[in-house]
């Protein structure tokens, strides 16, 4: 036995709902306010050359591909840092070569482990942010199969809706 109302054999017919459709009687739409712009935020104060660099870049990319939030910007500002200590290991090692002078003779520059961490911070960074090619794939498959299920969705409607 259904519980509820029994149906409506005319409503049946009619494929109707029985709702009425909104006449506009209703309190007016309040629009969300608009976020702030933050496609111009400056660099954080005493951020070094390369990274205020990098600061730029980043915020005009994802701004441009409308990924960019406030809530960002800290782990912007965290890769930006890692980008500016790779870029001074870097030039460390191009000034004092791959092996330095150590206590048993000449050893591996420590710079290239620092170099290697930052750049691995730098890869970890940009796939979250979407920074790289292939977290921009993943985020575009991603997209493409959220519009596809719409897509399906809207097929299993209309097809129920015509039976």
């Amino acid at each position: 036995m259904a519980k509820g109302r029994p149906r409506d054999p005319r409503r049946a017919k009619s494929r109707s709902t029985g709702h009425r459709p909104q006449t506009g009687g209703g309190p007016p739409a309040v629009l969300p306010p608009k976020p702030p712009d933050i496609t111009q935020h400056a660099p954080p104060d005493g951020m070094q050359a390369v990274a205020s660099g990098v600061w730029a870049l980043i915020l005009d990319d994802m701004a441009a591909l409308r990924t960019l939030r406030e809530v960002d910007l800290p782990l912007v500002r965290a890769y930006c840092e890692a980008a500016q200590v790779h870029a001074d290991a870097s030039d460390l090692l191009n000034r004092h070569g791959l092996l330095v002078e150590g206590a048993n003779g000449p050893q591996p520059n420590p710079m290239i482990k620092v170099a290697k961490d930052a750049a691995v911070t730098m890869r970890q960074i940009s796939d979250v942010l979407g920074l790289n090619p292939l977290a921009r794939i993943r985020g575009n498959l991603m997209e493409a199969a959220t519009g596809s299920m719409v897509l399906d969705i809207q097929k299993r409607l209309r097809e129920l809706m015509a039976e």
